[in-house]
């Protein structure tokens, strides 16, 4: 029996502080109007491309991707993304229906089971779909067609300096595919200079100047500077800023948190369940804010009481799930036989 792979402490590090960096920036949305607020909620729209950071990186930091394998590895990582969601929806539609029938119609089901509009939420699944293709694809055309692995970072980047001051004519969820594989690419040198025993810290200053040089290009444009306006699509301004938070925040854990077990224990929790998070402190949120007790709170009593809320939903899933697993176990273990 082989043991299981031990998690990227790193990784796991960055993705449980993304998630709760993402309910922050949830949360925060419903104060807007406080300038504090206003402030903290636009400087926390880094945690999309660390979750996309993460996602590409365990594929790159393997010894060796199995392209071989493609075709189920696609399809378990779909379902893996689908289910959750179809089974998030049928909860938001339950809510929904009860303190907002109105709001329910054919063409609103429709655009949320088949990702093209609905709750806005559901363009990080897409999103994430769409990386189930493009994390491989980067890896094979880097090590069998170097010349089209950098005519596509070529128009990765292109793509993103375009979206600086233009927004496609069409659906941009069409499109958001090229400007964000910026990040595939990133992950991609990253866990390659890892490997070759390169220190990551490398990354921390470019990706700063960069970020600094985008800051002054967008703000002699007069384009908008909030980070939310510049993220669908993602343009260089957003993107750099996201790949040096990326990291800024990888260095500081393996320099000076990859040994405290109780740091690593806690964003590992999170970090093992942020897909389903994702959708719980969705769920939470809009029970909360249809109820009175929304009108009673802060932000920051909102942000805790969500937490507290998605944390104690999430532990009483897992306690179900592992009820199931034990459950489809001893059924192979002991099947029913007929006498």
């Amino acid at each position: 029996m082989t043991k299981n792979k031990p998690r990227n402490k790193t990784l796991d590090f960055l993705r449980g502080l993304a998630i709760l960096i993402m309910i922050l920036t949830h949360t925060t949305a419903y104060f807007l109007s406080i300038k504090s607020v206003y402030r903290l909620w636009d400087i926390i729209h880094f945690v999309v491309p660390i979750f996309v950071f993460c996602s590409s990186y365990i594929y790159y930091h393997q010894p060796a991707a199995d392209l071989s394998g493609f075709f189920p590895f696609f399809k378990k990582r779909v379902i893996r993304l689908l289910v959750p969601y179809y089974v998030f929806l049928l909860f938001y539609f339950l809510l929904v229906f009860f303190f907002e029938p109105k709001k329910i119609n054919l063409d609103i089901i429709i655009r949320n089971l088949t990702l093209t509009g609905g709750v806005d939420i559901n363009w990080l699944v897409v999103l994430f779909i769409y990386f189930v293709i493009l994390t491989p694809f980067v890896y094979a055309v880097k090590k069998k067609l170097p010349v089209l692995f950098a005519v596509f970072s070529m128009a990765s980047l292109a793509s993103g300096f375009i979206f600086l001051n233009h927004y496609p004519p069409f659906d941009y969820r069409l499109i958001m595919w090229l400007p964000w594989s910026t990040i595939i690419i990133f992950s991609y040198y990253l866990a390659d200079w890892e490997k070759n025993g390169c220190s990551p810290s490398k990354s921390i200053i470019p990706a700063g100047l960069f970020f600094i040089c985008f800051w002054f290009l967008i703000k002699q444009t007069g384009h908008s500077m909030i980070f939310q306006n510049n993220k669908y699509p993602p343009n260089l301004y957003y993107l750099s800023y996201g790949i040096f938070w990326t990291s800024l925040l990888y260095f500081f854990h393996k320099k000076f948190l990859y040994q405290l077990g109780l740091v690593n224990k806690i964003f590992g929790f999170f970090s093992r369940h942020s897909y389903s998070l994702f959708f719980i402190h969705y769920i939470v949120i809009y029970f909360i804010f249809h109820t009175p007790v929304y009108r009673r709170l802060d932000w920051i009593g909102f942000t805790i009481v969500v937490l507290f809320l998605s944390v104690i939903l999430q532990l009483i899933l897992s306690v179900l799930t592992a009820l199931y697993s034990s459950f489809r176990l001893g059924k192979k273990l002991f099947p029913q036989t007929q006498i």
